[in-house]
């Protein structure tokens, strides 16, 4: 003996079976609907910049460890300073 069951869905409750949902980014659900965050192009830029100051600075210094502090200090820790403070 087989049972069928059949699920109905209230469409005034947002689901409906077979609809696909997804989450809500912070950027959505303002309007904005950017693909890229302010805080992503901000560190991208900061990445590259560090990048080519660490790279650059090879015709200065051939100290490792000012080179690696430049390429931490632009890349990384700037960026996500100015991240924090922008809130």
């Amino acid at each position: 003996m087989a049972v069928t069951v059949t699920a109905r869905a209230d469409p005034s409750a947002g689901f409906a079976p077979g609809r696909q949902t997804r989450g809500v980014d912070d950027d959505e659900s303002n309007g904005t609907g950017q693909l890229v965050s302010t805080e992503t192009k901000i560190t991208a830029v900061f990445v590259a910049l560090g990048v080519v100051l660490w790279s650059g600075s090879a015709a200065v210094t051939e100290s490792q460890p000012v080179r690696f502090a430049i390429l931490l200090g632009v890349g990384v820790i700037a960026p996500t300073v100015i991240n924090e403070l922008r809130g």
